[in-house]
């Protein structure tokens, strides 16, 4: 079975804007802890974008999924009781 691109594919994008947001919020964070001109934490803000990413995709892929499964059902549902 191939996956619906109409599902995969708004969960990659919003997905990488949240694991964009993640790493960009905890590398600011990093940087307001150090002295001026601090280089952040790029290694655990990467981990934490990385994880926000498989997150966030995984959970919106979920509702996406169920989402479309209850929209085929009504209408399948729907034509058997006009026909």
């Amino acid at each position: 079975m191939k996956p619906n691109p109409y599902l995969v594919i708004p969960s990659l994008v919003l997905g990488a804007l949240v694991g964009w947001m993640g790493f960009v919020i905890t590398n600011v964070s990093c940087r307001a802890d150090q002295p001026a001109p601090a280089p952040g934490c790029p290694l655990t803000a990467s981990l934490i974008g990385i994880g926000a990413f498989i997150v966030a995709s995984a959970g919106l892929l979920v509702v996406l999924a169920l989402t479309a499964r209850s929209i085929a059902e009504y209408r399948q549902e729907r034509d058997q009781q006009e026909g």
